[in-house]
């Protein structure tokens, strides 16, 4: 009896180890495939090789998730200098105008903002007009204007964003000019225009508060002049009824802006 006990024993203990063998070799495929699913699923959602998958925080664009940091309020300083010409003919001259422009910039995308502002600025157009005899070269200080603008602005990338700008306004300037034939001409009081403006300006941003800006504008005025008083050589105060004048200065501008 004990020999067959023995054999039947060496065969129960056969058939379990091969049983074993057989649901270790399953596990372990069972595995590598788990294993490279999980790979292929990390791999196509940006997860780095070795990083683990549960404890991997995928980088995202901060100007995509919050496009607000675009946004805020701002103060620009700026100097403008070029050439005014009258559309009666005639030369240019010089122009020139200084100004501070408060604003408010708002984010509306990645690599898009709009911005609205208004320019508090004074300065100075010069130019010549009229023909013959009554042709004059004009001097015109300009005391204070305000010109509310808007703009869109769009990223050239590493920081530097560029805007194009929009504005109009009143304005208030004095009058005064030289004749060919030696008359000086004035003005009776201070003039009220309107002024228009289209530009555009380029930000090279220092910090993150302070950014130096460039740029070109084109601004078109346009005064009435009233009653002109005239004063010759040898002859007594007249006084004569001024006409329209209308005037475009094309200016390159620098400055710097402060955002808050």
């Amino acid at each position: 009896m004990r020999p067959v006990q023995s054999v039947r024993t060496r065969v129960l203990t056969s058939l379990i180890a091969m049983s074993c063998i057989a649901t270790g070799t399953q596990l372990s495929a069972q595995t590598g495939v788990d294993e490279e699913a999980e790979a292929a699923a990390a791999a196509s959602d940006g997860v780095p090789p070795g990083a683990g998958r549960g404890n991997y925080v995928k980088p995202v664009d901060p100007d995509i998730v919050e496009p607000k940091r675009h946004s805020g309020a701002f103060v620009g300083l700026g100097a403008a200098f070029g050439q005014a010409r009258s559309t009666d003919g005639g030369s240019g001259d010089v122009s020139f105008r200084v100004g501070i422009e408060p604003g408010f910039q708002m984010g509306t995308g990645s690599w898009s903002r709009l911005e609205v502002g208004a320019e508090l600025y004074s300065g100075r157009i010069g130019f010549r007009a009229g023909t013959g005899d009554e042709s004059y070269k004009a001097k015109m200080p300009i005391g204070l204007g305000l010109m509310p603008k808007i703009g869109y602005g769009y990223s050239l990338g590493s920081d530097l964003y560029a805007v194009w700008k929009l504005g109009v306004g009143p304005v208030m300037a004095k009058f005064s000019g030289d004749r060919t034939d030696g008359a000086e001409l004035e003005a009776d009081d201070t003039l009220w225009g309107i002024a228009g403006q289209i530009g555009a300006q380029l930000a090279f941003p220092a910090t993150d508060m302070l950014a130096f800006m460039i740029g070109l504008d084109l601004t078109h005025y346009q005064f009435d002049l009233g009653t002109l008083k005239v004063r010759a050589d040898g002859a007594s105060e007249t006084k004569v009824e001024g006409r329209s004048v209308i005037v475009n200065a094309t200016n390159a501008s620098v400055g710097m802006r402060m955002k808050f």
